[in-house]
């Protein structure tokens, strides 16, 4: 089965200890896929190599 094309994620570090982001960093690293990302952790848009970013006021 193909993977989806868009993965949409809202604040996924929430809740989630360093080694949990560790992990979603290291999933996310390998998705080739498009994300949608809403969020405010901005070390996790950056391991995750955000190219494009949007801020809503």
């Amino acid at each position: 089965m193909d993977p989806p094309a868009v993965t949409v994620l809202d604040e996924p570090t929430n809740n989630l200890d360093l080694a949990g982001i560790e992990q979603l960093v290291d999933a996310l690293a390998g998705y080739r896929g498009a994300l949608i990302v809403a969020g405010h952790d901005e070390r996790l848009l950056t391991d995750i190599g955000v190219t494009q970013r949007w801020a809503a006021a």
